[in-house]
């Protein structure tokens, strides 16, 4: 997403909780064993982490459509992605 300004959002509730979200759209690669190609097939990891917050301040939290995306110009022969794994609460 592209935006002029940070996509956050600070909300206080009536109980005195403070909710604080942030957008990330995130570009990954992923290093890939091709020997066995084409009858391999890769896995791949994303990590996230945070150096300003603990995780009693934190939620990963997936949305509920669309988390894992692939361009759709893509175009890779025998290519499949084969399985997306959406985690749903992951913190």
């Amino acid at each position: 997403h592209e935006v002029t300004t940070d996509n956050k959002l600070l909300r206080i509730f009536q109980n005195g909780n403070v909710l604080y979200s942030i957008r990330l759209t995130l570009t990954l690669s992923c290093p890939m064993d091709l020997k066995n190609f084409p009858m391999d097939s890769q896995m791949c990891t994303m990590q996230l982490e945070s150096f300003g917050y603990t995780m009693n301040d934190l939620i990963f939290e997936w949305l509920d459509v669309g988390a894992v995306q692939v361009a759709d110009d893509l175009m890779l022969p025998q290519f499949v992605l084969k399985e997306e794994k959406g985690l749903g609460y992951c913190t």
